[in-house]
């Protein structure tokens, strides 16, 4: 999902743009790598903007694949009703218990019609008891598991839990076709130019030079041939590399000053209530 630029934001078109613009190089093969390596610029400077977003993701064999690398401090993790899964502590997660369960604990399901296939596991009094499990079989793959259609209970007992495996894989201990994740990722916009997503890019002068200088060094790191720039110039105009290091500490300092005077801009308004004037 894409979002909206701003004043303070521009796009990938103006990188590019400026490289084809003051570097001349003479093919287009590197176009596709500018938006990667503006990310790996910004993320060393610490100015990538990131937003909350959640995504869909297909669950086989109780594991979850996610393209990208996992933001375990900023992961939630939800299921496909939209009620959040606990990350396992790995004191009592229920991944032992052939039942799924709920997270919920002193409330009583819905009425379930119960079928000829029907797991029917009633531990005291009747159907509105405290203990009360209704188990249907899975059909295909896991024929010996069932899913739990009703679960009642005046304990907690048997959560829903997940585990994140090697930054890029979430295991969890129910069986579901699909869960959401929600965690920080970079923010983008659509290349109207290009045709897809591209990471947006704070709008600052000192910043969007420093990107470009990166990346006609990353096209040297690659074999490209300049007749201007190479790596072992010693003098920083010549010398991409040197340019980049010049630049990229003056670049955040004027990012950050940038978004202290938008802050301070926005309380003067707030406090003397200009905001109530501006035209609607």
């Amino acid at each position: 999902m894409s979002e909206q630029l701003t004043k303070s934001s521009t796009n990938i078109d103006r990188i590019i743009a400026k490289i084809d613009n003051d570097f001349n190089p003479d093919n287009s093969d590197w176009i596709p790598r500018v938006g990667a390596w503006a990310i790996d610029a910004m993320s060393q400077l610490d100015v990538l903007k990131k937003v909350k977003k959640r995504n869909k993701v297909a669950v086989k064999d109780r594991i979850a694949y996610v393209q990208c690398g996992i933001d375990k401090d900023n992961l939630k993790v939800y299921d496909n009703n939209g009620c959040e899964i606990k990350e396992s502590t790995g004191v009592q997660c229920g991944c032992n218990d052939s039942s799924t369960g709920d997270s919920t604990s002193g409330a009583s399901g819905s009425d379930v019609s119960l079928t000829p296939n029907t797991i029917n596991c009633i531990t005291t009094g009747k159907q509105n008891s405290k203990n009360y499990v209704v188990a249907e079989p899975i059909n295909g793959t896991f024929p010996a598991r069932y899913n739990v259609a009703h679960y009642s209970t005046d304990r907690q007992e048997f959560n829903k839990n997940y585990v994140v495996i090697d930054c890029n894989k979430i295991e969890i201990n129910f069986d579901t076709d699909y869960i959401y994740i929600e965690t920080n990722e970079v923010e983008t916009v659509c290349s109207d130019v290009y045709g897809c997503q591209m990471p947006v890019i704070p709008n600052n002068g000192l910043l969007i030079e420093a990107i470009a200088y990166y990346c006609a060094y990353k096209m040297l790191c690659r074999g490209y041939k300049h007749p201007v720039f190479n790596l072992q110039a010693s003098q920083y105009g010549t010398n991409p590399y040197y340019m980049w290091t010049q630049l990229k500490d003056e670049a955040k300092r004027s990012i950050i000053n940038q978004y202290i005077d938008e802050v301070d801009t926005s309380l003067f308004r707030s406090n003397f209530f200009v905001s109530t004037f501006d035209p609607r």
